[in-house]
This record gives structure tokens, sequence and C-alpha cells, in this order.
């Protein structure tokens, strides 16, 4: 098993207990999608206070949550629902990065 498929079993566990029916919002196609390339382009941080983003307006809510997708990262790597960018502030970035990248690839 390779680094990305190893988080592919409790990222469903993860999605199958909060969208029990399987219907997962197809917002959050693009929101993984585009999370990948915003950490190579804008870094991790950046990326990860873009998505975290708790001044949002109610607008965008309803089109999907973004840190929705901080959130399940956040559950895969900890098991914890604490904020992501406090974890990777308070951990070595360049390890915690890349199994972030697999993380996020894991969920396409």
């Amino acid at each position: 098993m390779n680094k990305v498929e190893k988080y592919i079993p409790k990222i469903i566990e993860i999605l199958s207990n909060d969208y029990p029916n399987g219907k997962i919002p197809k917002v959050y196609n693009s929101y993984i999608s585009s999370f990948g390339a915003s950490v190579a382009m804008n870094g991790l941080v950046a990326t990860v206070a873009l998505y975290e983003d708790m001044n949002k307006k109610e607008s965008d809510r309803t089109k999907g949550d973004k840190s929705y997708i901080t959130y399940l990262i956040m559950k895969v790597l900890t098991n914890k629902k604490d904020s992501l960018l406090k974890y990777v502030l308070d951990s070595d970035e360049k390890i915690l990065k890349q199994k972030i990248l697999d993380i996020s690839i894991a969920f396409k």
C-alpha cells in the first residue's frame, strides 16, 4: 500500500459517518481538487488559513464550507476536530506538508 492509499479507509469511514446516504455535495469536489494546487502555489499555511477563514459571509457558506476540507484532513491526521491551521503552525511544516498533500490526493 502506497503513502496515499493508506489514508483511503479512514476517509471512507469519515465520509460515511458524515454522509450516511452517500451523497456528498459536489462543491467539495472542486474544493479538494484546488487544495493541492493552492498549497503548491501559495504554501501550506496560507492555503489552510484561507480554507479555515472564519469571517465568511453567510452566502458563501450556502455554497459549501471550505473549512470542511480542513476538518476532514485534520480528522484523518489526528482523529480530532481541532483547527488544522493551529496544528500546522505548531508542527514541522515540511514533514506535515507532504502528509496533508497525500491526504488531499486520497480524497480525490
